[in-house]
């Protein structure tokens, strides 16, 4: 039994042919070379675009890449605002990579950020143990004076120390 197409399936076909050839033009390639890089006649990119001969899912592969997209620009929709295709002429793929791009940038911004920071937080750990070292021999100087100094007393004391008389 044969599948007469549907209404919805011959409005997509129509659009699709519209999409390779709005691509093909933003790409500023012709038919010629757009034939060429698939390795079809031009009158075949042309029954393509004016929706005469059908399209596979090979085919339409082949064509997103030798327009340098991706296959899903074809199938996504184009009239939702924000979609395929935006206010800058860029597709749908080319927007979200420019948007990876920019987080990637982001990243490594925040990478080099956190770097300065550990750096400066271990400048700031050498100050302290540092500080604590000093500290810990400023204690011991003192344990040793104040030894010397309980030494002195007791000699002062020695020899200071009168005689007992007998009684």
């Amino acid at each position: 039994m044969v599948n007469k197409p549907s209404l919805e399936n011959f409005v997509e076909n129509i659009r699709l042919g519209e999409k390779i050839a709005f691509f093909r033009k933003q790409s500023g390639i012709s038919q010629d070379v757009l034939a060429q890089r698939i390795g079809k006649t031009r009158s075949t990119v042309a029954a393509y675009e004016n929706n005469i001969a059908d399209i596979t899912i090979s085919i339409l592969r082949d064509i997103a890449k030798a327009l340098g997209i991706h296959i899903y620009d074809f199938v996504h929709d184009l009239d939702v605002p924000g979609d395929s295709i935006n206010p800058t002429g860029t597709t749908y793929v080319q927007e979200l990579e420019s948007q990876i791009k920019q987080l990637r940038e982001d990243v490594g911004a925040i990478k080099k950020e956190l770097a300065d920071k550990n750096q400066e937080l271990n400048d700031k750990n050498k100050i302290i143990a540092l500080y604590e070292k000093r500290e810990g021999d400023i204690e011991k100087k003192e344990a040793q004076i104040e030894s010397k100094l309980q030494q002195m007393e007791n000699l002062y004391n020695l020899l200071t120390k009168k005689p007992s008389s007998p009684t």
